[in-house]
């Protein structure tokens, strides 16, 4: 039998990954200042191998995680803890392959919320229309933050330099206010706190009374 002989020419093509599959329904997260998050994203890829993970700005251009969260490129995950409040903010996350040449991606809004406050405010004790040295006022709040007063009855006592002191001569109740206004990034306005006590009238000191005599002397005759 005569042989039969076949020739082959084996063309090697570039092998192309299909592109991730990352898309779905954009993600909403809302989140708290200093809380602590694990993975906030739970992407899942029903495409092609992920060669890389972007983090974009909502002008798609590639940035970086709001402070204190960090965003993973080789896994694609978001955690940490939020340093800083925002209003809801568009940023986009990209997964790709095939050298940048194929990819896919997904909307996240990221909205960071502040904390809450709260006031400590003791109790005042009761003064006299005498009282010429201000009772301190002591509150504080669990942020740190600095307190702010006000006198809520002006014509009865008023605030100076972190103390409560009497308007001479004014009997009545006192009503100091305790604010704390929050702050730009991290904490809310507290719950403003109020204390009441009652200033009533002083012993005044007595008063001597002069009296002018006039003497008169006759001269005598001898």
């Amino acid at each position: 039998a005569t042989p039969v002989i076949r020739s082959y020419i084996l063309t090697d093509t570039q092998h192309v990954v299909p592109r991730p599959n990352i898309s779905g329904q954009p993600i909403e997260l809302t989140l708290t200042v200093f809380n602590n998050y694990g993975d906030l994203l739970g992407l899942s890829n029903t495409g092609g191998g992920i060669d890389v993970w972007e983090f974009h700005n909502s002008a798609d251009v590639i940035d970086v995680a709001p402070d204190g969260l960090y965003f993973d490129a080789n896994q694609g995950t978001l955690s940490g803890a939020p340093e800083e409040a925002q209003e809801s903010t568009l940023y986009k996350i990209y997964a790709y392959n095939n050298n940048h040449g194929s990819s896919d991606s997904i909307d996240v809004y990221i909205t960071i919320k502040k904390l809450d406050q709260s006031i400590m405010f003791p109790a005042l004790s009761g003064m006299k229309t005498t009282d010429t040295i201000g009772q301190g006022l002591g509150a504080t709040t669990d942020s740190g933050l600095p307190v702010v007063y006000r006198s809520a009855t002006p014509t009865i006592c008023e605030v100076v330099s972190g103390t409560v002191k009497p308007i001479a001569g004014k009997t009545g109740t006192c009503t100091i206010v305790a604010t704390q206004p929050g702050d730009d990034h991290t904490y809310n306005a507290a719950t403003a706190q109020s204390r009441s006590f009652t200033i009533v009238a002083g012993l005044q000191p007595p008063k001597l009374a002069l009296t002018t005599y006039n003497l008169y002397f006759k001269r005598g005759t001898s």
